[in-house]
Order: structure tokens, then sequence, then C-alpha cells
């Protein structure tokens, strides 16, 4: 049962972990940057788990 009491503490836990992540405050593990055309790469890191962090796709940057 979620009872007001528990959507406050959620609510607070959540407002704090979003301001610690504003400020810097979590160390992330980037194990791989690769292109946003190359999901399936990714996905093969994360099934065989060759990789213990993140998986970024990154898209290209834009020409100006």
């Amino acid at each position: 049962m979620i009872t007001r009491s528990t959507r406050s503490r959620v609510a607070a836990a959540g407002t704090a972990v979003l301001t610690r992540t504003a400020e810097g405050g979590f160390d992330v593990l980037v194990e791989a940057v690769l292109p946003l055309n190359q999901p399936s790469g990714a996905h093969r890191l994360l099934e065989n788990r060759v990789t213990p962090g993140t998986i970024v796709l990154r898209p290209k940057p834009s020409r100006r």
C-alpha cells in the first residue's frame, strides 16, 4: 500500500538523488562510447557482459 507518507519519502529521495547528480556527486564509469547508429554493438557488449560500466550512444555532431 502506498500512502502519502511513502510518496513524500520517495519524492524527497528522488529530489536528493537529482540534486546530488546535478552537483557532480556521483562517479559514473563510462566504459564505451559508440555512435548512435550502432545500438546492436552496445547491446552485444551488455549481453556478453563485456563491460561493467555505462555505454553511451552518441549522435553525430550537428553541422553548422
